[in-house]
């Protein structure tokens, strides 16, 4: 009699210990939206997330008119230019001119990212850029 009530103490006590383990494995099932929700929340309004998100579309915009400006300093360097420099400038014109659009695309696309970083654009930086625009006005 004792040994079969030591078994069922046993038991008990496993079957216990069972349903604790499923119930704090479902209470984090059911309730890992909503913490995953408030920790992301934390995360992107943190100081060091809103400045950086916030300083990383002025970078951006500021990249794009470096373009312009080295693009337009090869321009005008084309209008002298002769032979083998011609061609160099050339390239170089071409690959300044993908440096920009990736720069602008780069803009473009951060600034759709609603949920995280379009959040922080300044309200004094356009909501897009256009690779068909010769000159951007944002940054300065």
């Amino acid at each position: 009699m004792a040994k079969a009530r030591i078994i069922l103490y046993i038991t008990a006590a496993l079957a216990l210990v069972a349903l604790l383990i499923a119930g704090t494995l479902a209470y984090r099932y059911y309730t890992a939206e909503v913490r995953g929700v408030v920790s992301a929340e934390e995360q992107i309004e943190s100081a060091g997330s809103r400045i950086t998100n916030y300083e990383h579309f002025y970078d951006l915009c500021a990249a794009v008119q470096g373009h312009e400006d080295a693009l337009a300093a090869q321009r005008r360097a084309m209008e002298s230019a002769a032979g083998d420099e011609a061609e160099r400038i050339r390239a170089n014109i071409a690959g300044l001119e993908a440096q920009r659009n990736r720069a602008i695309r780069n803009y473009n696309a951060d600034a759709r990212k609603a949920y995280t970083r379009a959040r922080f654009l300044g309200e004094d930086l356009p909501r897009e850029l256009d690779t068909d625009q010769e000159h951007t006005q944002c940054a300065y």
